[in-house]
């Protein structure tokens, strides 16, 4: 449990990460056009080059907060925690080849295990699992091409967000309940307060259109994230607690997510 003085150091932090959060939701909003003119220049390009435009602002968003998140852990983990005994092996970011190769592994497996079980279940019962745009359902083989450049963008913010829930919110003598809910809304109030100021406009204004009408498709697909982002935070403790190390959760909710966004969304290009 933190010292006093480091209570204001862990609830700095975690206010920190909401508002940036934030922030960069504001700033892939205002790089709208720049995303838009990397998405035209690839139009006629295989599909395997970002191809799923909707996915395209969540994955700049993603990454701008995973960079921060990294850089944010770094400073937290050399300047606060490693002077107050915590150490790399109860953070669990170190890992050897061979474990992270089985890390790997298992992840793919269980993915593909669960897709098993859905392609199963439309086929002898015509079963469609879906909830809006949230959802595992099937698809065609070649959005798995389309699937590859996102992998490695996302992991770098469910790396981030394994890290963070893991090795700076995770605090003995804090019940665990309260600490996943903590965990779980520093992920998701960034992308809160931008749905509440958007759609709050809707509803309370004369003329009833929502703040940002010309970045609507855009704030629909990222507010979108938060159920799943609230959910990832808990897989991240999930599987830290199972295997001591933030890499699997990491894996599973990179894989989770990417593919219940271009799994579900339309696919712009060429094919192969």
């Amino acid at each position: 449990m933190p010292a006093p003085k480091s209570k204001k150091l862990f609830w700095g932090s975690w206010m920190l990460c909401i508002i940036v959060s934030f922030l960069t939701a504001l700033f892939t909003l205002s790089a709208h056009t720049l995303i838009s003119a990397f998405e035209t220049s690839l139009y006629d390009l295989p599909q395997l080059f970002f191809g799923s435009y909707a996915m395209n602002v969540i994955v700049f968003w993603a990454v701008l907060n995973g960079i921060f998140l990294i850089v944010w852990f770094w400073f937290i983990h050399q300047k606060v925690n490693r002077k107050n005994g915590v150490t790399d092996e109860m953070i669990g970011w170190k890992i050897d080849r061979k474990s992270l190769l089985k890390t790997f592994g298992l992840a793919f497996t269980m993915i593909a295990l669960f897709y098993a079980i859905i392609a199963l279940a439309r086929w002898a019962f015509q079963t469609d699992f879906r909830i809006f745009t949230l959802a595992f359902k099937t698809f065609s083989p070649d959005k798995l091409v389309t699937l590859l450049p996102y992998l490695p963008l996302f992991f770098i913010f469910y790396l981030a967000n394994s890290l963070q829930v893991n090795g700076m919110m995770r605090i003995e003598g804090m019940s665990e309940k309260k600490n996943l809910i903590l965990c779980g809304l520093g992920t998701v109030l960034g992308c809160t307060i931008l749905w509440a100021i958007q759609y709050d406009s809707l509803v309370l204004t004369s003329t009833h259109q929502t703040y940002w009408p010309t970045a609507f498709v855009s704030i629909l697909v990222l507010t979108l994230c938060i159920p799943q982002l609230f959910v990832a935070a808990l897989l991240n403790r999930y599987f830290f607690k199972a295997t001591g190390k933030v890499w699997l959760g990491a894996v599973v909710n990179t894989l989770v997510f990417t593919m219940f966004g271009v799994m579900n969304t339309s696919i712009a290009g060429v094919f192969l």
